[in-house]
């Protein structure tokens, strides 16, 4: 980090670092290709253990493989998370055409933002809610089953799951800001987004706080490096508290379920008075000052409501899945029951789920087109029922497919197609507003711009997001992910006691 934080003197610098793991990618298939990397030799060998991870050919089978170890149920939140990840990319693309040479802004794209069907635009902020509700459903997972060995419920183990999160995170992390400040200055003189040029520049200096996630937290966001990665500061925080949310339902359902409703309270009162007290507002229509991004729509404790829901899914689905041995949650078998005799229950979830979506999407319309007619206590109402209920409507539509009654859900969202694309959402965040900024800043021409010019434009940066994602992700995240796991597998392996060491070192101990 420290070698990076200006740009280097020549090319030769710029590609020495990634010449090295071409190197690795190369000599790694090779070995492999000739039949050097068998699983005997590496089961043997701890430095051919560590080049088979950059091994190109067992990456791709790896990234490729669409085989789900857990329910195949939980395949359905793979779409999820790939619809909710082209939300994003579409909100983005729209927001970006203000600062686009557009010869109608003024006309054109003024009439499309009072457009009713615009308003899915509008609510595209919703989607980083799906995704802090999966986060909260996945890390309420994976510390569930850590923690079902009581030996597990340590100091030592939740450290190293907060390192193996961290590790996750970084290689995508410093691709991100190693393009930014050692790439960006020579791919172009000057980023069409002033915001992204502020960001650049602030990564010479601010980089400390990106890294150590708590960019959030500084007084002004126009000042933080790498802008968009407000929303891993706040996953990043939200799991370091989960395994305090996790553990109280190992002793007392009750107690963990109250805690749990405790802090959802605490978080939508304390939004509600930050809304309200800096006179924040919905409307698009009204100009919004820097403390909507800098004390409200950044901040973990006034995003972690839709996490808190995340983790009540996890419950509900979990005590469907309940194994002997495992927490003592309340048997709702009812459920099940009622969906088995009467099927259509279902299907009134879904369309209460659907409307329940409806409403709190294109409800922003009426404050855009009335936008004096709002009080700032309504205002406020709708802020803090906005993102919750969209939520809820969307674990309407889960939750019958999560228990294995909605296969016509499973099918759709669930498809096999959904699982690789859906590894690569991450990296797509990540690297979406830098493609969208490149493109725009050789956007040379100027355009008269529509629906159709955006959506293409859209599927553009798209498709070429994932595609630089997927090929960082082969040759940087995969094999630090493989790494990973040699590295967990030692920690995590138990140290022979004195008298195993001695048994096996006696003469009949392979008898034994």
């Amino acid at each position: 980090v420290i070698m990076i934080r200006r740009p280097p003197r020549s090319t030769l610098d710029r590609s020495s670092a990634a010449s090295d793991v071409y190197k690795r990618q190369v000599l790694a298939t090779a070995l492999d290709r000739f039949g050097y990397l068998k699983a005997e030799a590496i089961e043997n060998s701890n430095a051919l253990k560590l080049l088979s991870c950059f091994c190109g050919s067992r990456n791709l089978v790896s990234f490729f493989n669409t085989q789900n170890k857990l329910d195949v149920n939980l395949e359905v939140l793979n779409g999820v998370r790939v619809l909710a990840m082209g939300w994003v990319i579409l909100g983005h693309t729209y927001g970006a055409q203000p600062v686009r040479p557009v010869m109608n802004i003024a006309t054109k794209f003024n009439s499309i933002m009072a457009e009713y069907w615009f308003s899915y635009v509008k609510s595209a902020t919703v989607s980083v809610d799906v995704f802090f509700f999966l986060s909260g459903f996945f890390s309420a997972l994976a510390f569930f089953n850590m923690f079902r060995e009581p030996t597990y419920r340590s100091a030592s183990k939740i450290f190293i799951a907060y390192l193996h999160r961290y590790l996750r995170l970084f290689p995508i992390l410093i691709f991100c800001f190693m393009f930014l400040v050692c790439f960006m200055p020579t791919v172009k003189d000057e980023p069409s987004n002033p915001f992204v040029k502020k960001w650049v520049e602030n990564c010479y200096t601010k980089w400390p706080f990106t890294f150590l996630y708590i960019n959030n937290f500084q007084s002004n966001q126009r000042d933080i490096c790498i802008g968009w990665s407000w929303y891993l500061m706040d996953d990043m925080q939200f799991y370091l508290i989960t395994p305090f949310l996790v553990l109280p339902f190992f002793s007392s359902y009750a107690l963990g379920l109250c805690l749990l409703g405790a802090y959802t309270v605490i978080s939508t009162i304390a939004t509600a008075i930050i809304y309200s007290h800096y006179g924040l507002h919905n409307s698009w229509m009204k100009p919004q000052g820097d403390e909507y991004f800098d004390q409200y729509y950044v901040k973990p404790y006034c995003r972690i409501v839709t996490y808190f829901l995340g983790i009540f899914m996890f419950l509900l689905y979990q005590q469907h899945k309940r194994k002997e041995g495992d927490m003592d949650f309340p048997k709702f078998s009812r459920f099940e029951d009622i969906f088995k005799r009467n099927p259509w229950i279902k299907y009134a979830m879904y369309l209460i789920g659907l409307g329940l979506m409806h409403i709190t999407v294109y409800g922003i319309y009426f404050f855009d087109k009335y936008p004096n007619d709002w009080g700032q206590g309504l205002a406020t109402f709708y802020e803090l029922a906005f993102r919750p209920f969209f939520v809820i409507g969307l674990m309407l539509i889960l939750y019958p497919t999560l228990i294995g009654e909605g296969n016509f859900v499973r099918h759709i969202l669930g498809h096999a197609i959904f699982n690789p694309i859906a590894r690569l959402t991450y990296g797509g965040y990540m690297l979406h507003l830098i493609v969208l900024d490149i493109f725009g800043t050789y956007s040379l021409n100027s355009y008269f711009t529509s629906h159709s010019v955006i959506w293409h434009s859209c599927l553009t940066m798209w498709f070429v997001s994932y595609l630089i994602s997927f090929v960082t992700s082969i040759l940087y995240e995969v094999p630090m992910i493989q790494g990973l796991k040699l590295f967990l597998e030692r920690a995590r392996k138990p140290k022979p006691k004195t008298d195993d060491k001695l048994l096996a070192d006696s003469p009949n101990s392979q008898s034994q």
